[in-house]
């Protein structure tokens, strides 16, 4: 009988552990979709600064020119963050996701055990 609880408590850790990996697999998805909506906002941004920049230097404006370089600059500097964060988000989800296998194969093993 104890042995009986025992895998049962190893299946109800084994179930546990498979929620908290689907969890975090929806958590990245949605994260992922916040970054898309953020960095289609930023770009939308940045062309409709360009699009105002560029009216100003074809009336002649010399500082809209200066204007116009800094905001390619900082365009290009949002953009490579963004793809710095969307990097390191996947690698954390990935450890999360290794470690989370990791446990789970040790549940199954421990469980396994007790079958024998």
């Amino acid at each position: 009988m104890e042995n009986e609880q025992l895998i049962a408590e190893y299946d109800r850790k084994i179930s546990n552990n498979e929620q908290r990996s689907e969890r975090l697999s929806k958590e990245k998805q949605q994260l992922k979709q916040c970054i898309h909506h953020l960095e289609m906002d930023m770009r939308k941004s940045f062309r409709e600064i360009q699009r105002f920049t560029e009216e100003s230097i074809s009336q002649g404006s010399q500082a809209a020119r200066w204007e116009k370089n800094e905001n390619e600059g900082k365009s290009a500097y949002f953009t490579r963050l963004v793809e710095e964060r969307q990097h390191q988000l996947d690698q954390e989800y990935l450890n999360g996701v290794l470690k989370l296998e990791e446990e789970r194969t040790a549940l199954q093993k421990e469980r396994n055990k007790r079958w024998d």
